[in-house]
């Protein structure tokens, strides 16, 4: 059983600062090739910035990317995972907080950012694994002569 500091280990952490505008906060995202980035205010976080967020509270209601802040229109109620957070307990958070990404923070600092697609595919390379040990297995083991 994986856990999230073992899953975001190594990896870059992608964060927007709360006073960036939202076509700032939206380039960068992009740049980078991420849906959602953590939101921080004096390195703590303090909301998560996600492409639904920009769907929803400026594109559908007609706001201006460049003139709306991302505080404005950030996610303020998160729901954070721990180094020491399993992967099955980190997927029970999103889903019970019914979001798509998690903040991961020891003493208010952001470690990184994990999104369900992360959490699918540690999943599906366990179930990989298993498969290969168990064909191993087969494999490995002597054929049983009936008589």
């Amino acid at each position: 059983m994986n856990r999230l500091h073992s899953i975001i280990g190594g990896r870059d952490v992608f964060a927007i600062n709360a006073n960036w505008t939202v076509l700032e906060a939206a380039r960068y995202m992009a740049d980078k090739h991420v849906g959602a980035a953590a939101v921080l205010n004096g390195g703590r976080v303090v909301g998560v910035f996600s492409e639904r967020d920009l769907m929803t509270r400026v594109v559908v209601t007609g706001r201006s990317a460049a003139n709306t802040l991302v505080s404005e229109v950030m996610t303020r109620d998160i729901v954070v995972g721990y180094p020491n957070d399993t992967e099955e307990e980190a997927m029970r958070k999103m889903q019970q907080a019914k979001c798509r990404h998690l903040p991961v923070i020891q003493d208010d600092v952001l470690l990184g950012f994990i999104s369900m697609r992360d959490l699918l595919q540690v999943e599906i390379e366990e179930r990989n694994q298993e498969i290969k040990l168990m064909n191993e297995y087969l494999h490995s083991t002597p054929a049983i002569a009936w008589q």
